[in-house]
């Protein structure tokens, strides 16, 4: 081959490797135009989607509008018609109304005159009364002169009766306090027989305060136990009032004492109470 021909076939060589180049360039573009086509395609399809949504939506919003706005005509029309109701009734009212003021101007006319002349007749009527009201006090002053004079002399009967029955009540009374100081001198007497205790110890009983610990009722009347004994000068036949707060509930007297304790007899009970454990015992009230 001559050397053209061989330069010839250099440079188609060279020609060809640069077309490939050239061509495999131009397909790199291509693919990266079809690549940013299909990405554009797609987006813009999603694009649209969106729209068509958004369309849609307002679509719904204004239907939705329009039928709020045709509820919101509706009530207006009918609080427009409701107000015009609300204004005849009161324009009627007003009308009724002054008719009552009329009728109540010609009640209060005749009221009036109503009063005018019920107290022209009460005056006459507090004349006469007062006339009345004299005369009978002018009889009645002369009806209590009559009673009093009738009383005094009822009284006088009444309180000269009342005397003699105040003095047969008195006699009575003097003979039954007799008979039951005699009833207690025996009875005073019996006692100190009985327990050997002086009279003068029982009247002066010191005041003693203790406590009942035990109370027995196997055999009547009872017997109790109180803390307190010769060492707090308790001596047989002192009498203890019991109670409980402001409870009372009766009276005990010693039989037996020792130094620290003693035991009495249930000598009375009120009605109702029970004398029991943890019960006050003082000699004197």
């Amino acid at each position: 081959m001559s050397p053209i021909g061989r330069i010839f076939s250099v440079i188609n060589l060279v020609l060809a490797a640069f077309f490939l180049a050239w061509a495999a360039n131009l397909l790199a573009v291509s693919q990266e135009f079809k690549t940013k086509y299909d990405d554009e395609v797609a987006a813009h399809a999603a694009t649209k989607g969106e729209l068509d949504g958004a369309i849609v939506d307002l679509r719904a919003q204004g239907d939705t509008a329009r039928n709020d706005a045709d509820l919101a005509r509706g009530e207006r029309d009918s609080a427009q018609q409701a107000a015009r109701l609300q204004e005849k009734a009161a324009d009627d009212q007003q009308a009724e109304n002054s008719n009552l003021q009329s009728n109540y101007d010609n009640i209060a006319n005749s009221v009036s005159n109503l009063e005018a002349n019920n107290r022209g007749l009460q005056t006459a009527k507090d004349t006469a009364v007062s006339a009345q009201h004299d005369a009978e006090t002018e009889r009645d002053a002369a009806q209590r002169d009559q009673q009093d004079a009738e009383s005094r002399t009822s009284e006088v009967e009444m309180l000269n009766a009342s005397l003699q029955k105040t003095i047969g009540d008195k006699n009575a009374e003097i003979a039954s306090l007799a008979s039951e100081v005699s009833n207690l001198e025996v009875q005073l007497a019996t006692l100190v027989d009985v327990t050997g205790v002086a009279i003068s110890d029982i009247t002066s009983q010191p005041l003693i305060e203790g406590t009942v610990v035990k109370a027995l009722y196997d055999i009547a009347p009872g017997m109790v136990a109180l803390n307190v004994g010769s060492n707090n000068d308790v001596v047989r036949g002192h009498t203890f009032e019991i109670h409980n707060g402001t409870a009372y509930k009766g009276q005990v007297r010693v039989e037996n004492v020792r130094a620290d304790m003693c035991t009495a007899i249930i000598h009375l009970t009120v009605p109702g109470q029970t004398i029991g454990q943890g019960d006050s015992a003082k000699t004197r009230l």
